[in-house]
């Protein structure tokens, strides 16, 4: 809810809220990596301070398995766009899979960053993707559940499509003592540690990097991320 500095102006810690009481952390530095909130964070440490990022919506959609019939998890191109949908089986039990998720959409997005939602220009697109690859026809009556979330893109060009922009992303630190990480996405989230880390050890004069890199994921971690195709 706020971060606090000294008499110089540099952070020496941050008020939070925990189980409705709020408490002050004592700290040198601060790491806002808060996705789509990262400029809400920053606006306590340098109001005024220009938006970094461009949210970009993406929502998949829940059907019932036997509309898609697939046994593994798919990419669907896009007719007459430049994207791809994935199409993954869930649900296991004894008598197969009991529904498909599709998804996902790649929109601007400018409403509140606590609750997107798909709307149905959203749930049309997809089903255009996925009725292009089926031998049935699937409609928004069959939809059972849906989903959004945000991507904190970092910003650029307004003219550009959400997904022709960019996935890498920014490190920076403010005078006070504030990084934060924008950008990126979960496949590089290793990386966008190790830059934090290094910004942090920098700007408090300590030697030496991250050794994220150097460190082994365990093996039920990497399974993990192959079985999602990451």
């Amino acid at each position: 809810t706020g971060i606090v500095k000294d008499g110089g102006g540099r952070v020496c810690g941050a008020r939070i809220v925990a189980d409705g009481t709020e408490i002050e952390v004592r700290a040198r530095m601060i790491v806002n990596a808060t996705g789509v909130w990262a400029d809400g964070i920053r606006a306590l440490d340098e109001p005024g301070a220009e938006p970094t990022i461009r949210p970009a919506k993406g929502i998949h959609i829940t059907v019932p398995w036997e509309l898609v019939r697939n046994d593994i998890a798919a990419v669907v191109p896009v007719p007459k766009d430049r994207r791809s949908v994935f199409v993954v089986p869930w649900g296991a039990d004894g008598d197969g899979f009991r529904y498909t998720y599709i998804g996902t959409t790649d929109t601007d997005y400018d409403g509140p960053v606590d609750d997107p939602q798909a709307t149905p220009e959203d749930i049309a697109y997809v089903l255009g993707a996925i009725n292009n690859a089926v031998t049935t026809t699937i409609t928004e009556a069959d939809v059972i559940g849906t989903w959004a979330g945000l991507r904190p893109l970092v910003s650029a060009a307004k003219n550009a499509r959400t997904a022709d922009l960019s996935r890498r992303h920014s490190v920076s630190a403010s005078p006070s003592g504030v990084v934060t990480v924008t950008g990126g996405k979960l496949t590089t989230y290793r990386r966008m540690a190790a830059d934090a880390v290094d910004e942090v050890v920098e700007a408090l004069g300590k030697s030496g990097r991250s050794r994220t890199k150097g460190l082994p994921r365990s093996e039920e971690h990497t399974s993990e991320l192959q079985s999602r195709g990451l």
